[in-house]
Parts: structure tokens; C-alpha cells; sequence
């Protein structure tokens, strides 16, 4: 167990590393190389741009969330999405109104990736394969609500009263005991 915390530890740093060293200095390159092509006013003015974009992102996000979880439809009897493509749909246009919002233009170009509607897909496989492999018991739960739940969302079943079972387990019912 505690190799695997370690590795987790290690994988964390890493990405820490990453995401506040690297990426900053990444981003500062990349504006001042833009900056030499077009100008600091225009880089400034396209940086601004890109931010304001990502609030918009977000506000319509934010509008569709609220309609996911609104609409009495798109929820399973189960209290899940019933459309989980939609919920993750959302998700990714949330992170890419993030990545917008964020000054610099190499998070920009990949909120702008992910407003695509390909790339969101692409990206909804991947993350879903990514946690198919990290929680194997949850794709179990994924396919038992599948079988359970029709296209209308509807659970098939049957309702087993313990109060109106039969007493006598041997008058010629094979049921086991458990499902009467």
C-alpha cells in the first residue's frame, strides 16, 4: 500500500510541476513570441479576447447544466444523467471556458480544441476509458444500470412482498427462500 501512495505522491508532484512551473514559463514564451510577430498591443488585445470568450463559454455552460439537471427526462430512475455524454459534454465546455479564462495562448488554443464538438468527443472517450481503468468496479455499475434501464429510462422488474411469501417452502414452489 504504500507504494502505491508513493507513486501517487510522485505522480502528483509531477503534475504540480507541470502545471505551476512549466506551464507558466510556456505560456510567457509563447506570448512574447507572438508579441514579436504582432505587437504587444494586439497580443494583449487577442489574450483579452481569448478571456472573454471563455466567460461566455462558461455563462452558456452554466445555462446547459442547468437544464441537464432541470429536465425531469434527462435524469435515470437511478438519480444519474441518463444521457452521461451530455453531463460530460458539459463538463469539457466548462473546463474549456476555464482554460479560455486563463491568460495565454497555449491553455487558449486547447480551450479552443475542446469547443469542438470531435475533440469533446475524442476527450469523453478517452477520460471514460481513464476511469474504466482506475475504478474497474464502477463499469460493472455502468453496465447493471444499462440492463436495468430502458430507453424510457424505465427499470424493469418485479416486486417481491416478504409479508406475502409462502410459509411453507416445501408446497412445490422451486423458488429459493431468499426470493420469496
Amino acid at each position: 500500500m504504500a507504494s502505491v501512495d508513493a507513486q501517487v505522491g510522485e505522480v502528483m508532484g509531477v503534475t504540480l510541476f507541470l502545471l505551476f512551473v512549466v506551464l507558466p514559463i510556456a505560456e510567457i514564451y509563447v506570448m512574447v513570441l507572438v508579441a514579436a510577430q504582432i505587437g504587444w498591443s494586439l497580443t494583449l488585445l487577442a489574450l483579452l479576447g481569448l478571456s472573454l470568450l471563455g466567460v461566455l463559454v462558461l455563462k452558456g455552460t452554466a445555462r446547459a447544466a442547468r437544464e441537464i439537471v432541470a429536465s425531469p427526462q434527462s435524469m435515470s430512475a437511478a438519480g444519474l444523467p441518463a444521457t452521461g455524454g451530455r453531463a460530460a459534454d458539459a463538463g469539457f465546455r466548462f473546463l474549456a471556458g476555464v482554460l479560455l479564462v486563463i491568460p495565454g495562448f497555449i491553455t487558449g488554443f486547447v480551450g479552443l480544441l475542446l469547443l469542438l464538438p470531435p475533440v469533446r468527443a475524442l476527450a469523453r472517450a478517452m477520460a471514460g476509458n481513464a476511469m474504466m481503468r482506475r475504478y474497474p468496479s464502477m463499469q460493472t455499475t455502468i453496465l447493471r444500470l444499462r440492463v436495468m434501464t430502458d430507453r424510457d429510462g424505465v427499470i424493469q422488474g418485479e416486486v417481491i412482498d416478504p409479508r406475502h411469501a409462502d410459509p411453507d417452502p416445501s408446497a412445490g414452489d422451486d423458488t429459493p427462500p431468499a426470493l420469496r
